[in-house]
């Protein structure tokens, strides 16, 4: 169960990075609607394609994408470390 466990792990590590990674590159591409600063303050914003331009959607749902697969997989990791008690 444990190796299941680090597979998990680094899964969700990758997805972080890659999360991490096309957040950064989008900022190059913002639309102007909000500043870096409003994203920075306002963190659900980064959710809105509007924000961005056209590179800089496919950057920002790549993002999301990536973004959403880390939490599903923290909470399979957890859910099996929960069942395997």
């Amino acid at each position: 169960m444990s190796v299941v466990l680090v597979l998990f792990g680094v899964a969700a590590f990758a997805a972080w990075l890659s999360a991490a990674v096309h957040g950064f590159w989008s900022l190059a591409h913002l639309s102007g609607r909000k500043s870096l600063g409003a994203l920075l303050l306002q963190g659900i914003e980064w959710f809105n394609s509007e924000n961005f331009t056209e590179r800089g959607q496919v950057l920002q749902r790549r993002f999301v994408r990536s973004f959403v697969a880390f939490f599903v997989l923290v909470l399979a990791a957890v859910g099996i470390a929960a069942l395997s008690r």
